[in-house]
């Protein structure tokens, strides 16, 4: 009798910059409804082979549920908001490398 043992390691990625925004309204309520969040691939990763997923918590991070879409609207109100990030290979999507950001929104000048 004989098997095979895979043994798979999480990828290698790099910690992004911040994303930082002026507001894209005239009230200056911090909102930005325009986060292209996939602008972060290239900075996260190089290796076109992975899957980059972003969350709005370190739980859905680790676990995958309710990975956000682009264009994205941040939720917290003070300008700043931060987001998860898991890097994984599509073949072991549990074998995961996490990693956040903030979303930071100046208020616009009028």
């Amino acid at each position: 009798n004989s098997f095979d043992i895979t043994i798979t390691t999480p990828p290698v990625i790099n910690t992004p910059t911040d994303y930082v925004v002026c507001d894209d309204s005239t009230n200056n309520d911090l909102v930005y409804t325009n986060f292209i969040l996939t602008t972060k691939d290239l900075e996260i990763t190089s290796d076109a082979t992975l899957t980059v997923a972003y969350y709005e918590t370190f739980t859905n991070s680790q676990t995958g549920a309710n990975p956000l879409t682009s264009p994205y609207s941040n939720i917290d109100y003070d300008g700043s908001q931060t987001i998860y990030v898991a890097v994984f290979n599509p073949a072991s999507p549990t074998c995961r490398t996490l990693t956040q950001f903030n979303l930071i929104v100046n208020p616009s000048i009028h």
